[in-house]
């Protein structure tokens, strides 16, 4: 019984040693979304290393309403982060990332459900003067995305665009 509550004593502390980052807030006009705020964070240890990723959709009171957590070994396959309709609409990857100096992120977006067709952006998740930074290819800080609908004959069909700001 000793041993059980020692390894759940060291997973506790563990766990408190982790700080979250974030990243971006996200708003969408996806439907059913209109009015949502989400934000993207990283989960880091102390000495800054990156152990996951998270989107968390928040309440009015800015309180965590729910969390999606996505582990670092899945990020060159890619993270789902929105998912609608029975279809893949936001894919979140990386191939050349670390958990201590980060790397460029692809975000591709379903442009066309009809057609099936994707488009991207890709940003930079760096570690620089002590902080975590998201960036576009030109080095400007971002601060928040604004996801867009694609609509014909006043349907759904995609993602028009993905807007970055601070």
């Amino acid at each position: 019984m000793k041993k059980i509550f020692f390894l759940f004593a060291i997973a506790c502390s563990l766990k408190a040693l982790a700080i979250d980052v974030e990243m971006v807030k996200i708003t969408s006009d996806l439907p059913g979304e209109e009015d949502e705020v989400f934000r993207m964070v990283v989960e880091v240890k102390e000495d800054m290393e990156i152990m996951a990723f998270h989107k968390d959709k928040m309440g009015p009171s800015g309180e965590i309403e729910q969390r999606k957590s996505y582990s670092l070994d899945d990020i060159r396959s890619g993270y789902v982060m929105e998912h609608q309709q029975g279809r893949d609409i936001i894919i979140l990857s990386s191939r050349d990332f670390d958990s201590y100096v980060g790397g460029d992120l692809k975000i591709a977006y379903l442009f066309n459900g009809l057609k099936g067709k994707w488009r991207s952006k890709l940003v930079k998740l760096r570690f620089m003067s002590g902080k975590w930074r998201l960036q576009t290819t030109n080095v400007d800080i971002i601060k928040k995305m604004k996801i867009k609908v694609r609509k014909w004959v006043g349907k759904v069909v995609g993602v028009k665009d993905i807007e970055f700001s601070k």
